[in-house]
Order: C-alpha cells, then structure tokens, then sequence
C-alpha cells in the first residue's frame, strides 16, 4: 500500500496519533522530502527504511525518500 497524505494537526504530535494512523496497514511504502529531518526521524522510529531515493522527485527539485515498512503493528 502506497500512503499518499500522512499528517497530525500540530497539537496532537508527539502523542503516539501518527503511529497509531499507521498501525496495522501491512506492507507501506510513502514518499518524504529528503530535508523533512522531522517526518523521517518519526517514520525510522516507527521502523520505516529508506529503499530508494528519487532524484528531484518534488516541483522545487529535492529528493524524494522512498520509504517502506514490512509491518505496521506497534
């Protein structure tokens, strides 16, 4: 399952809310800007890996990070 949109009203972060959106959607992959330092220290957190990166993947240029996780269950 490819996850396009991923996010958590300001608020709500660092509440276990994105973990929990993820929990139990098997195999995921999704796309992250290679400078959102933020978005992909949570998904390594969570057990995503980095398996490919798309060279100027985004309008402005920067790379997208491919990332994947096997399973979601935390």
């Amino acid at each position: 399952m490819w996850v396009e949109l991923l996010a958590v009203h300001p608020d709500y972060q660092r509440r276990g809310t994105g973990a929990q959106l993820l929990d139990g959607l098997g195999e995921v992959y999704l796309v992250v800007r290679a400078g959102n330092e933020g978005a992909l220290a949570f998904y390594r957190r969570v057990g995503f890996e980095v398996v490919e990166v798309w060279s100027g993947y985004y309008g402005d240029g920067e790379d997208g990070e491919v990332l994947f996780h096997k399973e979601t269950t935390n």
